[in-house]
């Protein structure tokens, strides 16, 4: 019953959340499978898909819709996103909650942090305004990149821009007019299940091949192993399943760690393409369910995590919540209240 009562309290949260939009740049977009067939970039096929894991991780009636766009920058005076018909696609989606990691392009020429924080705040300001159900946005402070292609500088990207957006985004807390900001900094979490951590600040590329996520000798991958190959900087399917991870471990009511083991998914995404975008849903009204009795929740089930390299428990990622939502209980909550205008 104690158990019965804590998964309706998970479905309860995720169900508050109908369309997870997820925005940012290449790294976002990934493999293209989610696209038309004529969008598709067969040369990317090598790298995954993290909001089509996120979807299934969540496992219900959550939509969560890919919105990444190559090229963009946070930059208004380049390759704006905010100008991309991807960041459009997203308005027409309507989500509930906004996951936005962006800003490897950026790493592309000397940052302007005066420029960087006005663009940023430009992106939030036109998601405030068009977005009518946005209840939450959650800005995640990118891992670390072991490569370089595409006149990307590695080591600004590191050190400067996932700095340049935890400050943003914590200067944005609790709320952005009215919507609540969670700076969600995956960087130490992902260098500790990678093992990438040293390296990448070690020059990456070669500097990162010996470096193994387990000390002993039943785990033969490298850090690499988490990246498109090609690059060192997009993900493969199994960075993608860990990015995935660690956004779904952030949501509220979610395990510290993911329910589903992490193997690499297949090389041929199982997810079929749909028309880009999908306009929501108009909403049904359901007849009230029965309330149920009271009970009195048990603690959150501890999911065991994999044994990690040193013996010690690895963190949870770095979270930094906006304003708290309300604890969940048992039973359905009204419909939240539109935001003035």
């Amino acid at each position: 019953m104690r158990r019965r009562l804590a998964l309706l309290l998970l479905v309860k949260h995720v169900a508050a959340f109908e369309r997870i939009a997820c925005l940012g740049d290449s790294i976002v977009r990934g493999d293209t499978k989610h696209e038309e067939e004529d969008e598709w970039e067969d040369g990317k096929f090598d790298r995954g898909n993290y909001p089509a894991i996120l979807e299934d991780l969540i496992d219900g009636s959550t939509t969560c819709a890919n919105f990444g766009a190559s090229g963009v920058c946070v930059d208004p005076d380049a390759k704006f996103y905010l100008n991309s018909d991807r960041f459009d696609a997203a308005i027409d989606f309507d989500p509930d909650l906004v996951v936005i990691m962006i800003g490897v392009n950026d790493a592309k020429e000397k940052l302007n942090i005066g420029d960087y924080e006005d663009g940023y705040e430009q992106i939030l300001s036109k998601m405030e305004d068009k977005m009518k159900n946005l209840q939450e946005i959650y800005i995640v402070i990118p891992f670390n990149i072991i490569g370089t292609c595409c006149d990307i500088d590695m080591e600004r990207y590191n050190d400067e821009v996932s700095v340049a957006t935890l400050n943003f985004c914590l200067s944005q807390q609790p709320s952005y007019k009215g919507i609540p900001i969670t700076c969600l900094d995956i960087r130490d979490e992902w260098n500790a299940r990678t093992g990438c951590g040293t390296c990448a600040h070690d020059g990456g590329g070669d500097a990162c091949s010996g470096y193994s996520t387990r000390d002993d000798d039943s785990v033969t991958g490298t850090c690499w192993s988490y990246y498109d190959p090609d690059d060192g900087i997009h993900t493969d399917d199994t960075g993608s399943q860990l990015l995935a991870e660690l956004i779904y471990e952030a949501l509220p009511n979610m395990p510290s760690r993911a329910p589903t083991p992490s193997p690499p998914p297949s090389s041929q995404p199982t997810y079929a393409p749909v028309p880009f975008p999908t306009p929501r849903p108009t909403k049904v009204p359901k007849p009230q369910p029965t309330r149920m009795p009271t009970a009195v929740p048990s603690p959150a089930p501890v999911y065991q995590p994999s044994p990690s390299p040193s013996g010690r428990p690895i963190p949870a990622p770095t979270v930094t919540p906006g304003e708290p939502s309300a604890k969940p209980t048992p039973s359905p909550s009204p419909a939240p209240s539109p935001r003035p205008t």
